[in-house]
């Protein structure tokens, strides 16, 4: 969120908008199983586009095929997660900014409000109902991410880029643990609960 917020902050006044918007989304719209492919190319040692960066840094640690350790398999999965959904990020506090009426930002600038000012007391406040939206969203999608596990490390090496959502189709439809497969569906339904909850009850007390 902080690197979409950021992202939005920077190309909300640049004319070529467009291209560069669709440059950073395009993680969004590719489908979870064909990214999962993707990383595992992306993180191999020797094809890898991330690793050999790191090989030319001279960071021998992180010059490695990323799936097949269990120290780095989750971060993997977790960078790939940020790239996907950083575009969502950027696309909804774009559509906030550009709805926000120019009179806000132009009676702070006539009373000698900074750059900072104008994000800290006017740009941020008008972002916080897109700021409860994403994180929502990106907490049901979390809770609930499935293919780009299943089509890149399958829970692997050792369970170390196991998820919730992989895990319950395991239990479900691997060793048909119908019952501990419907436990973490509802302990992700609970735990998804929360943050919709309490949008709600902010979007609420604001009407």
């Amino acid at each position: 969120m902080g690197i979409g917020l950021l992202l939005a902050l920077l190309l909300i006044s640049v004319p070529w908008i467009g291209a560069a918007r669709s440059a950073i989304f395009i993680g969004m719209i590719i489908p979870g199983v064909v990214t999962g492919i993707v990383t595992m190319f992306l993180f191999d040692k020797d094809s890898g586009l991330v690793s050999n960066v790191f090989g030319l840094l001279g960071i021998k640690a992180l010059h490695i095929s990323w799936f097949a350790h269990t120290e780095t398999a989750l971060l993997a999965l977790i960078l790939t997660c940020v790239w996907t959904w950083t575009g969502y990020c950027m696309i909804v506090f774009l559509a906030a900014l550009s709805a926000m009426p120019d009179s806000y930002l132009e009676a702070a600038r006539l009373e000698g409000a900074s750059g900072w000012q104008l994000l800290r007391w006017i740009k941020l406040p008008f972002l916080r109902p897109s700021m409860r939206t994403i994180i929502v969203m990106s907490v049901i999608a979390e809770l609930t991410s499935f293919d780009i596990v299943y089509s890149s490390t399958y829970g692997g090496p050792g369970g170390a880029s196991n998820v919730m959502g992989f895990q319950m189709y395991l239990e479900s439809f691997r060793y048909s643990n119908f019952g501990t497969g419907s436990a973490i569906a509802t302990i992700i339904t609970l735990v998804a609960a929360v943050p919709i909850y309490l949008n709600v009850r902010a979007s609420v007390r604001r009407t």
